[in-house]
């Protein structure tokens, strides 16, 4: 089978399965379980890296030092990117374009399932804005801060956990993504900078559970606090600049 085929089964067997783990104190959905592996455990993944029929060996590929086009994401969301590529698989003949449009439709639909899975997990756990925001973010086009950041930080856990072995993938200008749905919050009072501060703060720490222990993390961990207050700083301080502008 073609691997745009086989990476669409692959993502589709790995989402339904994998664990969706929350914590009490989530305001972000999306976290991979943390617990040494039993030896039985250890020898079936040291098997797997053997086996030549390993989907890590030819079906799932790395991705790292790469970015999404996150401007499209958030205009258009899970449905909305549904939506392009069945438009685009309509007016396709070409066998190998469809077979990669399909397969694409496929990896969509894998991912809102589970985020939906991990509403369900968020209702079980008595958390109810986290559940709204997890099924918004699974079904609706973004139209807030939480729900932006929240699909954002699902996508990024599923690049950098389960497809890429080198978990570096980037956002971009996230400042500027954000900014419209932080502002239209702010001026409805959706949020408050407060909270905003501590969505963002959130977000981070998420990449912080995934990132490998290397370059990326030298320093004590007082300067990496230090590093995470300056980029929450920015954030707020570019977005009320951009404000104070208009």
């Amino acid at each position: 089978e073609p691997q745009p085929v086989r990476f669409a089964r692959a993502m589709s067997e790995i989402l339904d399965r994998v664990s969706v783990p929350l914590e009490d104190y989530d305001l972000i959905a999306g976290r991979v379980v943390h617990r040494e592996l039993t030896d039985e455990e250890e020898a079936i993944f040291a098997e797997l890296r053997r086996d030549p029929r390993s989907p890590y060996k030819g079906t799932i590929f790395s991705s790292g030092h790469c970015s999404y086009d996150w401007e499209m994401i958030a205009e258009l969301g899970l449905p909305g990117l549904i939506e392009k590529a069945k438009a685009s698989l309509s007016e396709k003949t070409d066998e190998g374009r469809r077979t990669f449009l399909l397969s694409l439709i496929e990896v969509y639909e894998s991912i809102s399932r589970y985020i939906l899975r991990y509403a369900e997990a968020a209702e079980e756990k008595n958390m109810p804005d986290l559940a709204l925001t997890l099924k918004k973010s699974a079904t609706e086009k973004p139209s807030d801060m939480r729900t932006v950041l929240q699909l954002f930080w699902i996508i990024t856990l599923i690049d950098c956990s389960y497809v890429s072995p080198n978990p570096t993938l980037t956002v971009g200008r996230l400042d500027k993504i954000l900014y419209p749905f932080y502002k239209a919050d702010l001026e409805s009072g959706r949020i408050t900078r407060e909270e905003a501060a501590e969505l963002i703060t959130d977000y981070y720490c998420k990449h912080n559970l995934i990132m490998g222990r290397g370059e990326h993390q030298l320093g004590d961990r007082l300067e990496m606090r230090l590093r995470q207050r300056r980029k929450i700083h920015d954030f707020i301080h570019t977005a009320d600049k951009l404000g104070a502008q208009e």
